[in-house]
């Protein structure tokens, strides 16, 4: 692991934005866009936002200014920072991650929890897919979902996709995650109800990752131990050595009689590896998927089914009760992020000046943590 002093991170930060300012060309709207020398340059509207507190735009382009008599007006401002792509923001984030990354871990792993959260913008009746109208006694509203993976080690986000929440989708969010992770650590990922899927289990196994999931109880419809024949007892630890097809002959049938080692897909669209050698999508196939299922105690009255892949040798059921309970530092993540950081308090209404907002916010998170 490494550390490094506030020093270095502050040199890493200014780095960083030095980088995306020598490639501004990508992150605005039109060539002609930031191209000429101003006072708002595309420079200062980086720091501007990354600086940007709870105030109105006015307070704090003043502090941001001190005070000065030519202090841009809130108009210019928002004119200036409507050219910039928001992914110049999340470009920024994950430089200044990458570099500053301490690469802390547990048992070897590195731990990242998955998890989302809602987050209220300023109402926007044009943004159709974030916008709920007013119901009952209730005002209108606009609401986005942040998904994020979170090093619980390191206390650092590592990755997030912003969805609008008439479109959200939280285990497509954690795919597209893991798919485009180029990191090689050995990685454990944990997440809470919400997330079982087949799809994002296998996911998880083809990047040679693990992974340690709650889900829902064996009495709940629509969950994976509902499907499994499991242990009637208090607390439990078996092996399951799963084979999931999509086929319906008479000889699929058979095999499924066996619930602990063959299942059925019943919607194969939403599995991507019934890929045969010749790489041709075949639901006849069979995808290998060992694990492990657990019940576990947590207090006198609570018990929680986990699905992981790790080895029952390494990490035995106390020891998978304690790496759960690790995930609760994401939860505290998204409280210290929204209320001393300040993310429930944008300076926009259009959900792509918002956006900045939210990347900037994410990297002074993990600016302040790293310190």
């Amino acid at each position: 692991m490494k550390y490094l002093s506030p020093k270095s991170l502050r040199k890493i930060l200014f780095e960083s934005i030095e980088e995306l300012v020598q490639n501004k060309a990508s992150y605005v709207r039109n060539p002609t866009d930031h191209s000429r020398t101003r006072k708002l340059s595309f420079k200062t509207i980086i720091n501007t936002i990354l600086q940007i507190s709870g105030g109105s735009i006015n307070n704090e382009l003043l502090t941001f200014f001190n005070c000065s008599e030519t202090t841009p007006t809130a108009a210019a401002f928002v004119q200036q920072r409507s050219k910039i792509l928001p992914t110049a923001f999340e470009d920024l984030l994950n430089s200044f991650t990458d570099k500053a990354d301490p690469h802390e871990t547990y048992k070897n792993y590195r731990i990242l929890a998955i998890d989302g959260s809602d987050l209220h913008v300023p109402t926007n009746p044009q943004d159709k897919e974030s916008y709920f109208p007013r119901k009952n006694d209730q005002r209108p509203y606009n609401l986005l979902h942040l998904n994020a993976l979170y090093d619980v080690c390191g206390k650092i986000y590592i990755d997030t996709i912003i969805q609008k929440s008439r479109n959200s989708n939280e285990n497509k969010a954690l795919i597209d995650m893991v798919d485009r992770n180029n990191k090689t650590d050995a990685t454990l990922i944990i997440a809470d109800r919400g997330y079982e899927s087949y799809n994002a289990l296998a996911h998880i196994q083809e990047k040679g990752w693990k992974f340690l999931f709650r889900i829902k109880d064996a009495d709940s419809r629509g969950g994976i131990a509902n499907g499994l024949d499991l242990p009637q007892s208090d607390e439990y630890d078996i092996l399951i050595d799963l084979h999931l097809s999509a086929g319906r002959t008479q000889e699929h049938w058979e095999l499924y009689k066996n619930r602990n080692t063959y299942k059925r897909i019943s919607h194969p669209e939403n599995f991507d590896f019934f890929i045969n050698e010749s790489g041709e999508r075949d639901v006849l196939m069979f995808y290998h998927l060992p694990f492990r299922i657990l019940k576990i105690k947590l207090s006198n009255e609570t018990y929680e089914t986990i699905i992981t892949n790790l080895s029952a040798e390494d990490f035995p059921l106390e020891e998978v009760k304690k790496i759960y309970s690790m995930r609760w530092g994401i939860e505290t993540s998204f409280r210290d992020l929204k209320y001393p950081l300040g993310l429930l308090n944008f300076h926009a209404r259009k959900t792509e000046l918002i956006y900045q907002e939210i990347y900037a916010h994410l990297l002074l998170y993990n600016f302040v943590s790293l310190i």
